[in-house]
């Protein structure tokens, strides 16, 4: 009896600690929503051709690498923990636009590949520092005003998703005017649609519910178009707008633009 006793005792005691172990285990970091993980991992569709994306640049490669693990989110809610390049390309593989990453843990590392020099990521403007620093394609506001494969439907909000706070956009123009107005130095703003927006995409209005359909679309645009290199254009915004020969009405930052392009000003419609 004694011995029974004994053991109950025991089995009282250890199993306690057996439970307090595996919670720890299991216990996951918070992760936080970040447009930088976004831009890195476009990064590596492009150079790791991954789901058919490559690079337009020959001697484009990654600057840095993740030092694993890392963790990681989806917008469902999931959160996964990475242990090799091999598991993110393989979960990049995998994305679509109803389960795609989206947040990551910090503070976590990356090394840089050229040097070998490890650095660590405390927060989303450390992570914009090192976007800067290696020259990623990022989506900046030309992208969005300016682009030939796609049109913004007005109104629509953008927030500010360091702070939560929302802008009603009514115009091209003012959407334009809102960034020129932004301080370069001004690193507590970094920029995100209210989703669901409506851009109009080779004449049909497509509604895109999220970060990663507008990525999508950002990236299907076509990549051939340029200015011609021999033109000079300022950056002042004074936007014209002409029709082309599909009858789609088209917006230059300003006449210099379109001029390049083979117009005139009789050329000039109203962009309204």
């Amino acid at each position: 009896m004694k011995t029974i006793k004994q053991i109950l005792i025991l089995l009282l005691v250890v199993l306690p600690l057996g439970i307090s172990c595996s919670d720890d285990d299991t216990k996951t970091k918070d992760t936080q929503k970040s447009a930088s993980l976004r831009v890195v991992f476009n990064e590596m569709k492009n150079n790791f051709n991954i789901a058919g994306r490559s690079s337009s640049d020959d001697d484009d490669e990654m600057c840095f690498d993740f030092v694993y693990p890392i963790t990681l989110s989806y917008n469902t809610g999931t959160t996964v923990t990475v242990n090799s390049i091999d598991e993110l390309i393989d979960l990049l593989s995998n994305e679509d636009e109803d389960m795609y990453l989206e947040a990551i843990a910090f503070p976590f590392q990356i090394q840089y590949l050229a040097s070998g020099t490890t650095v660590t990521i405390n927060s989303e403007d450390d992570f914009e520092g090192i976007i800067a620093e290696c020259d990623f394609d990022t989506y900046d506001d030309d992208d969005y005003i300016d682009s030939e494969c796609f049109q913004l439907v007005y109104p629509f909000s953008i927030i500010n998703t360091t702070n939560s706070e929302t802008f009603l956009m009514e115009s091209e123009s003012q959407l334009y005017a809102f960034f020129e107005g932004l301080d370069d130095e001004d690193e507590d703003f970094n920029f995100d649609f209210v989703y669901p927006i409506s851009v109009i995409v080779d004449g049909a209005t497509v509604v895109v519910s999220n970060s990663y359909q507008f990525e999508e679309i950002l990236n299907s645009c076509d990549d051939d178009y340029d200015y011609d290199e021999d033109c000079v254009c300022t950056e002042e915004y004074s936007p014209v707008c002409v029709i082309d020969e599909d009858g789609e009405v088209i917006t230059f930052p300003n006449p210099c633009f379109a001029e390049c392009e083979g117009y005139t000003e009789s050329d000039f419609v109203d962009c309204n």
